[in-house]
């Protein structure tokens, strides 16, 4: 994997600073490329920062009021420099004067403390598929606690998000500093906390790991619903899009018939080539019988498919070509999808099957089916992300990645950096780490330490 320095208006993120960040440190990170791995020891702040960031580049601003700083500054490549102030941020919750809201949003206001309201709204912002979103740990335990329907629950953080568009409650500051990063930063984020994350997560909620999955929030289950929900729809847009060029084509072929077919005006560079013609065959054997295929590639071989008594065949699967070309293409992405994950799964394998639409995980003993909830966390976490990369529709992701080496084995952290780059699609990468251990040497030249300032006396 060779990494391409980019110029400097390439660079989306410049710099990113915390000043006063729990009460004593003032913290800078300079960007020089879009990869950027920080290197620092435990208690030095790079969780921290790495949310801090994460919520401003996501614009959840009440997420940052949550933090000790005084404030925050970020150039970006653009050239446009936005500057928050924590006293900014005490109004980015919503304030509702008695009269406003209906009263099942009024109840989920008064009801719902602020740190859950604001992880609300910032699942709601993230995940705009109510089935999904129903489902979500904290939507499920909020909606418990008040005894309300999701449907309710859902249309209070409509309304809650609305304001928040409108300015209702977010100062002109605050209202300028989210347009300047949208258009400085217009890439999709992708955050990778730490376990750590996640338990805090639930203790804010009042339950340890094991409350969580005794309640049925399983963080992990909830992400292999979303890669279910991903794996339907790249495989139906594949299809759709099969179908819609093999119609275009039968348009084309007709014309093209109705002019009369000559040896000039076929192409016999793909169908003399029997590597081409097998694989075509075989894709299309349970409508094609083996006769058929037998004579077909017979003729291939021979070369006297170019003969003029079969200058219609020739013609027929020189299109046929052409549309398995166009299909290739849209599979490609799972295709490599399934190369990736497989690079690091022992005894089982992301089968695509390309005939009848599906992508399964495969115990490579038995042939038997696993169910995605039946892997390990460690094998859940790669597909959860590599399908975010490979099979989502959006080409341009910041992926934030917080210590990779809490949760993956050795052998899977040397190589999920250079395989997340090497997707071509993450345009932005960070990640934090005490271990420089974890990276090859291609890597290593975008480590760098976090430029610190201790306060003294403070």
């Amino acid at each position: 994997m060779e990494l391409q320095t980019p110029s400097r208006s390439e660079i989306p993120l410049r710099s990113f600073s915390v000043f006063g960040l729990h009460g004593d440190r003032d913290i800078t990170i300079h960007f020089d490329a879009q990869t950027r791995i920080i290197v620092a020891s435990n208690g030095m702040g790079k969780t921290s920062i790495i949310n801090l960031l994460f919520h401003f580049l996501s614009r959840n601003f009440y997420r940052l009021a949550q933090y000790e700083f005084e404030s925050i500054e970020a150039s970006f490549g653009n050239g446009s420099v936005v500057k928050l102030l924590w006293s900014e941020l005490e109004s980015e919750l919503p304030i509702f004067s008695k009269g406003e809201l209906p009263p099942a949003a009024r109840r989920v206001y008064e009801r719902v403390d602020t740190e859950q309201l604001a992880s609300l709204l910032e699942i709601f912002r993230s995940q705009r598929d109510f089935e999904i979103l129903r489902r979500a740990p904290l939507f499920v335990y909020v909606r418990s606690s008040l005894g309300i329907p999701s449907t309710e629950l859902h249309r209070a953080l409509m309304l809650f998000d609305r304001s928040v568009k409108d300015n209702l409650f977010v100062g002109n500051a605050g209202a300028i500093a989210r347009k300047q990063i949208e258009q400085a930063f217009p890439y999709e984020l992708l955050f990778l906390p730490t376990y750590r994350r996640v338990e805090e997560d639930l203790s804010n909620l009042g339950l340890s790991v094991e409350d969580g999955a005794a309640k049925g929030i399983n963080i992990i289950n909830f992400g292999m619903s979303d890669v279910r929900k991903r794996f339907d729809t790249v495989l139906r847009s594949i299809s759709e899009s099969s179908l819609i060029f093999y119609q275009q084509m039968s348009g084309r072929m007709l014309d093209e018939l109705m002019k009369g077919l000559s040896a000039e005006t076929l192409d016999y560079q793909y169908i003399s080539s029997p590597a081409v013609v097998e694989p075509l065959l075989k894709r299309f054997a349970s409508s094609i019988s083996s006769k058929t295929q037998s004579e077909v590639l017979t003729l291939t071989v021979s070369g006297r498919i170019k003969e003029a008594q079969y200058r219609p065949l020739a013609y027929f699967i020189s299109r046929l070509v052409e549309i398995d070309r166009e299909r290739q293409q849209a599979e490609s992405y799972v295709v490599r999808f399934c190369d990736v994950v497989n690079g690091y799964l022992q005894d089982k394998a992301v089968e695509f099957n390309n005939e009848t639409m599906t992508i399964k995980v495969m115990g490579l003993r038995n042939r038997k089916e696993i169910s995605l909830e039946k892997l390990s966390s460690g094998e859940k976490q790669l597909i959860s992300l590599f399908s975010q990369i490979y099979l989502s529709s959006n080409l341009n992701l910041a992926v934030l990645f917080d210590e990779p080496e809490l949760s993956l084995s050795i052998d899977w952290q040397k190589k999920i950096l250079s395989d997340i780059l090497a997707s071509d699609r993450c345009k932005f990468l960070l990640v934090a780490t005490h271990s420089p251990f974890i990276l090859d040497d291609e890597l290593a030249k975008y480590a760098k330490p976090m430029l610190i300032s201790i306060r003294e006396g403070v």
